[in-house]
């Protein structure tokens, strides 16, 4: 039997990759990966990086990792998903969170 906790997240990785490729963005999910981040989103000048969590939002420690891959062109992205609603923050270059948005920032972007 899967580990419901895994099930849950990869569920929540999928819906993300479907909601960024149906805006005509390119995703790919990250899965299995024990990496700073959960999914990655490429538009036309930028690319998001995206740590999912299910009900909380990434510590400290994942916030500083996914802070290293961040650049002029790559945005780090928390999304925290709970039952059917989807929040947003920023990462900024210190590894603080910025402010809760409900709209992804690849929407506002390209």
């Amino acid at each position: 039997m899967a580990n419901p906790r895994y099930e849950k997240g990869a569920r929540a990785e999928r819906e993300l990759v479907i909601m960024a490729t149906s805006l005509g963005l390119k995703a790919t999910r990250s899965a299995g990966s024990k990496g700073p981040f959960d999914v990655a989103i490429s538009g036309a000048e930028h690319r998001w990086l995206v740590n999912i969590k299910c009900g909380t939002w990434a510590g400290p420690s994942e916030r500083l990792a996914l802070a290293v891959y961040c650049s002029e062109w790559t945005t780090g992205v928390l999304a925290c998903r709970t039952r059917a609603l989807w929040r947003y923050r920023y990462l900024r270059r210190d590894g603080s969170m910025g402010l809760i948005e409900t709209k992804p920032p690849w929407e506002y972007a390209d």
